[in-house]
């Protein structure tokens, strides 16, 4: 859609806000700021968008998305980066008492998912990939609790196939529910550290 029918999402953070929260809400006005004079594209920085003034095929096809998956998949499948820039939101004292990282075990992230949008299930991927340092991230085990939807099919594998060696796909071959499927996920991993 043309730029003048995106809005951005004003600020959730509330006036005489102090600490980690004040500089949150510091960080995202700027890309607000950024996102309205063009800078930055739509959820970039964590930044929240809205359609206003759809055409009625448009409205159909984002309600039609909202109902199968409960969010608006609509905005996240068509205007946001799958590979989105984010912030760090951690506090201060949290970056800088962090240690040496090479005494700290690397870990298997573990994602479970069945029927899952295609653009929130691949943003996941790269949001870990891209935010874990590469010694602390053994790999990313994706479990599919036997999805039938036709883009978690052969395009999916496909997308795993091309993320490279530390991305995996593991399918369960009938619906097993979430503690089965993460115990598969348990099984298939390398690393002692388990995240789910």
């Amino acid at each position: 859609p043309p730029r003048s029918t995106l809005f951005p999402y004003t600020t959730l953070f509330r006036s005489g806000t102090v600490g980690v929260h004040l500089k949150n809400k510091k960080q995202q006005d700027r890309a607000l700021k950024q996102f309205v004079a063009g800078d930055i594209g739509p959820g970039e920085m964590g930044c929240g968008i809205e359609l206003l003034d759809v055409n009625p095929i448009v409205a159909k096809e984002r309600e039609d998305m909202y109902q199968a998956q409960g969010f608006d998949e609509y905005i996240s499948e068509h205007l946001v980066s799958l590979n989105r820039t984010l912030p760090d939101r951690r506090d201060d004292w949290c970056k800088a008492n962090m240690g040496d990282s090479n005494y700290l075990p690397s870990t298997s992230v573990i994602i479970i998912f069945h029927n899952e949008a295609w653009s929130t299930l691949i943003r996941t991927v790269y949001s870990v990939i891209n935010r874990s340092p590469e010694h602390l991230l053994a790999e990313v085990l994706l479990v599919d609790d036997a999805s039938t939807l036709e883009h978690l099919g052969d395009r999916l594998q496909k997308a795993v196939d091309e993320m490279g060696p530390k991305v995996r796909l593991i399918r369960q071959p009938e619906r097993s529910g979430l503690m089965r499927t993460r115990m598969v996920g348990v099984i298939e991993s390398t690393s002692q550290v388990l995240t789910f």
